[in-house]
């Protein structure tokens, strides 16, 4: 819980053992804690949990086609929970959902060259 070095401060097992799946983290309750998720990139599905701790997924929905893209976590529209979005390395295109269910994204936007390795953040923040 902290930008020290030093020995974890939670350690638990989520999803299944060595897989394709890929993490994502975001405060997808709006409770102010972040909290794991998992995106397999093969189908578009999502895996999120609302605590750090062992268990089923608290949310799972699909989004986008699946394909190659990597997952993100954001606040995208400043209502204080943070949902899911997409990125395609081959076009630099994000797509970015406005809350965790299905559905088309909210936002399309391109950034930065492609190939790139996206991150998400609060860095003014507001």
């Amino acid at each position: 819980n902290s930008n020290a070095a030093g020995a974890a401060d939670i350690v638990f097992n989520y999803g299944p053992g060595p897989s394709t799946l890929l993490p994502v983290v975001g405060d997808w309750d709006g409770n102010g804690t972040d909290t794991v998720g998992l995106y397999d990139p093969a189908t578009g599905f999502f895996f999120l949990r609302n605590s750090n701790a062992p268990g089923a997924a608290d949310l799972t929905f699909s989004f986008g086609a699946g394909g190659g893209f990597v997952p993100l976590g954001g606040d995208w529209n400043s209502d204080g929970t943070d949902s899911i979005g997409i990125y395609n390395p081959s076009s630099g295109l994000f797509f970015l959902r406005n809350s965790n269910s299905p559905g088309v994204a909210d936002e399309a936007v391109f950034f930065g060259p492609s190939g790139a390795t996206p991150v998400a953040g609060n860095f003014d923040g507001m």
